[in-house]
């Protein structure tokens, strides 16, 4: 537990959580971020915590739920997470709704790109389009096929979304924690 927290603090939250959604957003945006937990004597506390205090069972933030006993509603501390994913099904939307996105998974594409089995694909998003909700692990395929499409044809076909002069308009930013 232990190994898998110290790897999860030191790659997924500052290089991931922290520098692209959370602090580089939101002072970006001047707005102070919710980083109580951050604070250096609460991780050091915690980090002395039994595991069976951090994971009960698979059931995250115990202890946290147990503080908030009386303090919020049930509804809330006993309600399951619900992590924000970005509604990617809907950006899908009607046939010719976004002509770049539909290029990327058409099936000419996904053929030429080689990655992903297009009949599979076109089948997931001819169901999306369909439905009216459209469930989680639909949406993260979605989305994980589109950012590969992407990647492959920025990287290794070396074309960008635009042309040079929609290119010019964005701005590099140095990701790099100091």
């Amino acid at each position: 537990m232990a190994k898998s927290q110290y790897l999860e603090a030191s790659i997924f939250m500052s290089g991931y959580l922290l520098s692209s959604q959370g602090d580089r957003m939101a002072m970006g945006n001047s707005v102070e971020g919710r980083y109580p937990f951050l604070d250096y004597r609460v991780i050091e506390f915690c980090a002395k915590l039994p595991d069976n205090q951090k994971l009960n069972s698979l059931n995250e933030k115990f202890i946290l739920k147990k503080l908030s006993l009386g303090k919020i509603p049930p509804s809330i501390s006993t309600r399951p997470k619900q992590p924000y994913r970005a509604p990617i099904a809907s950006i899908l939307g009607k046939e010719n709704s976004n002509t770049y996105i539909n290029e990327m998974l058409s099936e000419d594409t996904l053929k030429s790109y080689g990655i992903f089995n297009p009949t599979k694909v076109m089948t997931l998003i001819n169901n999306t389009r369909l439905q009216q909700s459209v469930s989680e692990i639909d949406q993260m395929a979605i989305a994980g096929i589109l950012s590969t499409q992407l990647l492959h044809k920025m990287f290794i076909k070396g074309s960008f979304l635009g042309n040079e002069t929609e290119l010019n308009n964005y701005r590099l930013i140095d990701f790099t924690i100091k």
